[in-house]
């Protein structure tokens, strides 16, 4: 797991807010699939697990509606599965 180089990444970059450990929030790049320890003060007080995120003005923030298409989807899949 990686720890958070803010240089490394663009307000284009996203990432799912996966879970807390400690202090951290594990975020998965979703782009590569690589795993980041994110320092629970530079999340947005609106994120939640679950939440795709994006960098803007050095905190991570929730992108409502890409998270919304994502729950979505993952509820078209359950649903295909379970029909």
């Amino acid at each position: 797991m990686e720890r958070l180089d803010l240089n490394k990444y663009t307000e284009k970059d996203r990432f799912t807010f996966d879970r807390v450990e400690g202090d951290f929030a594990i975020c998965e790049n979703r782009a590569n699939g690589k795993m980041i320890e994110v320092p629970k003060d530079l999340l947005d007080g609106s994120s939640e697990v679950g939440s795709i995120l994006r960098i803007q003005d050095g905190k991570f923030v929730p992108c409502l509606e890409e998270t919304q298409n994502a729950r979505e989807h993952i509820q078209s899949l359950v649903d295909d599965l379970f029909s």
